[in-house]
């Protein structure tokens, strides 16, 4: 798949991500802080992908992804459903059992990037999505949502998922839960909290 044609799979995802609408600033923003590396490692895109990301949009309002801006001065692109491919949930909440399951996930990683262990993103991105319905954007913004708790907390997150603050408040009590429940025997004494 070409660079440009991966643009349009992620704006869907940032605008999953955003509740199903945003401006463009925002869809940029969230497209940049997930997929950082992928755009400084692919090429020309690297200096294009802001014009480009308005092609992608305007490709998906031609296939009936994004609604029609005709006459809407606003500047908001908004997703027709709320994602590609399977179903999603996403600009709900995230129930308790979602947020167990993407925190544990999500601790998993932390735990083997801390151990110096390999994993894999993607897997762990797809695990979740699968047991919850969420897509790859959501679910990628709840990792980085996680990292804002564990940064506001003073401990360490996953290298990859840069904080993201607003988050879920049921998600914090998610998180601080893990810690206290988990974080002694999942992660050695004193693993997880930062070197300062």
């Amino acid at each position: 798949m070409s660079a440009k044609n991966r643009l349009r799979i992620w704006v869907v995802e940032a605008l999953d991500a955003l509740g199903g609408s945003a401006h463009l600033v925002e869809v940029s923003r969230t497209i940049w802080e997930q997929h950082e590396a992928d755009l400084r490692a692919s090429g020309n895109l690297f200096f294009t992908w802001q014009y480009d990301v308005r092609w992608a949009a305007q490709t998906l309002r031609d296939k009936g992804v994004l609604t029609s801006m005709a006459g809407d001065r606003s500047g908001v692109w908004s997703l027709v459903r709320p994602a590609i491919g399977a179903p999603s949930v996403g600009g709900t909440d995230w129930s308790g059992a979602e947020i167990e399951r993407v925190v544990s996930t999500y601790m998993g990683m932390l735990g083997a990037e801390m151990k110096s262990e390999p994993y894999v993103k993607a897997v762990a991105i797809r695990s979740v999505s699968d047991s919850t319905g969420r897509s790859r954007g959501s679910v990628e913004f709840k990792f980085a949502n996680i990292s804002a708790v564990l940064d506001e907390m003073g401990l360490r997150f996953v290298a990859g998922y840069k904080p993201r603050p607003n988050y879920q408040a049921q998600l914090r009590a998610g998180v601080a839960d893990f810690v206290r429940r988990e974080s002694m025997t999942a992660f050695g004494d004193g693993l997880l909290l930062v070197d300062r």
